[in-house]
């Protein structure tokens, strides 16, 4: 089955900005599943066409805005595409994370203990030191309070 995949630029209305613009949003829909990511440009409510998707005019500041919008609509197709080719599982927030540049193989401080613990216990030919072990459990015990509380 082939999945369900849109794409949707709209004004969100009800976020008015102070200097009286509306930001505009993406939506990324995947199979009835949807995602929202914050495009970062506002726009004048009159300026904007919902059924195209862009904003109104022929001015240069228009033209921009419209090229930038298509620019992100490229953007998620292609990374649409590299997920189904590489049969991974497409999800909104997939496509969003890859879009946003967030890496879901960061290395995280548990991580880092772990492939150390690991990589001293298969070393047979180095000592491993009570008081260098001791250590490593300390730091790994203060990081997680400091990081929880």
């Amino acid at each position: 089955m082939t999945p369900t995949f849109g794409i949707l630029f709209y004004v969100k209305k009800t976020k008015v900005l102070t200097n009286g613009l509306y930001p505009v949003y993406l939506r990324i829909t995947v199979n009835g599943e949807r995602t929202e990511i914050a495009t970062k440009r506002s726009i004048p409510h009159s300026k904007w066409i919902p059924g195209q998707q862009k904003y109104k005019g022929t001015t240069e500041d228009a033209r921009q805005f419209n090229a930038y919008l298509e620019s992100m609509r490229n953007q998620v197709f292609t990374i649409y595409r590299k997920l189904s080719a590489a049969d991974n599982l497409v999800t909104p927030t997939a496509i969003k994370n890859e879009l946003l540049g967030v890496n879901n193989n960061s290395i995280t401080l548990k991580g880092l203990f772990d492939y150390y613990m690991n990589n001293k216990r298969s070393l047979q030919d180095v000592q491993f030191r009570l008081a260098n072990f001791l250590g490593c459990l300390f730091t790994l015990k203060v990081s997680f309070v400091i990081y929880h509380v």
